[in-house]
């Protein structure tokens, strides 16, 4: 619990009463604001930070001197100036939060950041001021996710759930007049901005973060008690990043020359944090259901509408499918960024392994999750111009399956084949033999792969409980 001072301290006192006088006009009050910063910045004032009484000597009371910098009122002049004052008291904000952010309240600190954040949207600004205004934001989320109590830590409790909940309520606009696309450019620019706070947060708070905390946590979360961290990565954070990126194919009509509802600036910040959520190992742990979805509904999608798009035939359909390469082509190096992130020294039961073989271990081995691996490396394949369906026939159909109709087809050709017969061919069917030998050698890497597809379904009718047991030992499965 943060005491409430009653005073700022005698040496800060008349600084505040500038800032916070109506009357003092806009350089006043910047002079001011940039005299507190240097003070605190070299150390002349020292913070008091937690205690009951003020200290003797030059100290301030950082609580009470944020709350008179967040009441700062003064009498605008001219544009320069006014923009002078409020990068001043962002930085001023940013410098005491990383001071002593714990001798700040958690609601006194929310409203700094929501300040900051609000003049950063509502306002129109340079572009160098609003790039000022995002570092600012940035020190402020390092500075409280690298200092974390617990993963119910309540600063960065609230931090992370509004900027995930600016994602969520955002609205998608769509439209093409004036009005509608500067709106969307807004609406673009919050979007950014929160996935870029909210990746810092990722890397600066759960870097360290080793599985027993996240467990303890995961265990510990029930309906009625307040959410921590990791329940808004999971039912927040994942749900925001997968329905916004699934908008990028709000308008795909080749008929139609309106984008999606983001912007491929959107679409890349998205599909960043998305390798930040992998790549985070003891993390991913948690989120298995949340990747199962993005991986089907995003990745997988992404490539079936890749494989069915059409040709274009005029100029609306020809925009139309550059638009659409254009997020693709963020899509796909995103995936390339997952499947190449990740030690390759390492298996899946020693640990981290690789991207597809942890994908295969933990859904494909598992009866209660979807072939997820199997199902994205099948789209890769038809994406490159094969075409198989889901009875390993060569043919233009939907794969679903693998390798289970492989057998009886085999089992079937033994039965007909006579006994003691080693299949030699006749006279009148040498040249059809020569043929099927050509066939067989020009598309064995694929006979490989339905003879392992058809090994792995057997052993998942057969063994897959054993096979989930065993990669759950080696905590590669969460425990059901």
């Amino acid at each position: 619990m943060v005491p409430q001072f009653q005073d700022v301290g005698p040496y800060a006192r008349p600084f505040l009463m500038v800032v916070m006088d109506p009357r003092a006009a806009g350089p006043h009050t910047l002079v001011a604001l940039r005299a507190l910063h240097r003070l605190l910045e070299r150390n002349s004032l020292q913070a008091m930070g937690g205690s009951l009484t003020p200290r003797p000597g030059f100290g301030v009371a950082i609580e009470p001197l944020t709350k008179g910098v967040l009441n700062c009122k003064f009498e605008q002049t001219d544009a320069g100036a006014d923009e002078a004052v409020e990068m001043a008291i962002a930085d001023l904000l940013a410098l005491m939060v990383s001071i002593d952010r714990r001798s700040i309240q958690t609601d006194t600190l929310m409203d700094a950041f929501n300040t900051v954040f609000v003049t950063r949207n509502t306002f129109v600004h340079s572009p160098a001021l609003c790039y000022h205004f995002e570092d600012v934001l940035t020190t402020v989320v390092r500075t409280v996710f690298e200092d974390l109590d617990s993963l119910t830590d309540p600063a960065g409790r609230l931090i992370l759930e509004f900027l995930v909940n600016q994602l969520l309520h955002t609205p998608l606009v769509g439209g093409d007049d004036d009005a509608s696309r500067e709106a969307q450019i807004a609406h673009d620019a919050t979007r950014v901005l929160c996935l870029r706070l909210t990746r810092w947060a990722l890397r600066c708070g759960f870097q360290d973060v080793d599985n027993q905390t996240l467990m303890a946590a995961a265990a510990a979360s029930s309906p009625d008690d307040e959410r921590g961290l990791l329940q808004i990565i999971q039912d927040d954070l994942c749900l925001s990043l997968l329905l916004n990126g699934q908008a990028i194919w709000a308008y795909q009509d080749n008929t139609s020359v309106v984008p999606g509802f983001i912007s491929m600036e959107v679409l890349s910040e998205i599909c960043t944090t998305l390798s930040t959520l992998w790549t985070s190992y003891n993390l991913r742990k948690h989120l298995v259901p949340q990747f199962e979805a993005i991986f089907t509904g995003f990745y997988q999608r992404a490539l079936v509408l890749l494989r069915k798009r059409m040709n274009p035939t005029d100029s609306a359909s020809f925009h139309a499918n550059f638009v659409f390469d254009a997020g693709i082509e963020i899509i796909l190096e995103s995936l390339v960024d997952i499947m190449g992130l990740h030690d390759h020294r390492q298996t899946v039961a020693q640990g981290n392994g690789g991207c597809l073989e942890s994908l295969f271990a933990t859904y494909d081995c598992n009866i209660r999750h979807s072939d997820v691996a199997v199902g994205l490396m099948v789209e890769l394949c038809r994406c490159t111009g094969s075409h198989v369906n889901e009875d390993g026939d060569v043919i233009d159909a939907s794969l679903h399956g693998v390798g289970l109709h492989p057998l009886r087809a085999a089992a079937k050709e033994e039965s007909a084949t006579p006994a003691g017969s080693m299949g030699t061919p006749t006279n009148s069917s040498v040249s059809d033999t020569t043929s099927q030998i050509a066939s067989r050698r020009k598309h064995s890497p694929l006979q490989k792969w339905q003879q392992r597809q058809t090994c792995t379904a057997k052993f998942r009718l057969t063994e897959g409980t054993v096979c989930s047991n065993y990669y759950w030992k080696h905590e590669m499965l969460i425990p059901r």
